[in-house]
């Protein structure tokens, strides 16, 4: 609603969540990105989420991977607490996985067992690492 006023973000939130959902079933990421960007500027959970979704669409739609990163590692330095910290964390991983970057990976997979040593996805991350020292010890001489 363009009626809204700035002092009413936390009902404009959903609002524009909504129409970035609805552009994504349309195939019109450009839009989306465009939306979530709007709803990052904001505080609160949806703004969060707004940012992780934004390097889901760089990485996942538009398959610029390195773009997905930028932004996650921009969630990282505005979130060091943040609710979805540990989702971010392992796209970051699973995207250095993914481009075939085994030494980022390597350290991505060890900060995050450090970080979250309880974690549920623990034992993956766990198995990732030691797949990525597998193919290093068969690498290196």
């Amino acid at each position: 609603d363009p009626q809204v006023k700035a002092s009413d973000e936390s009902s404009a939130s959903p609002g524009l969540a909504a129409q970035a959902r609805v552009a994504l079933k349309a195939g019109d990421s450009d839009r989306a990105l465009t939306l979530l960007q709007t709803l990052a500027t904001q505080s609160g959970p949806g703004s969060e989420n707004a940012v992780y979704e934004m390097g889901r669409i760089w990485r996942d739609l538009k398959r610029q991977p390195r773009k997905a990163l930028d932004v996650w590692r921009t969630y990282q330095f505005s979130h060091p607490a943040g609710l979805l910290r540990h989702e971010v964390d392992l796209s970051i991983l699973e995207t250095y996985v993914n481009m075939g970057d085994a030494a980022r990976a390597l350290t991505e997979a060890e900060a995050f067992l450090a970080r979250y040593p309880r974690s549920e996805r623990r034992h993956e991350v766990l198995r990732i690492k030691n797949l990525l020292l597998e193919r290093q010890a068969h690498v290196s001489p």
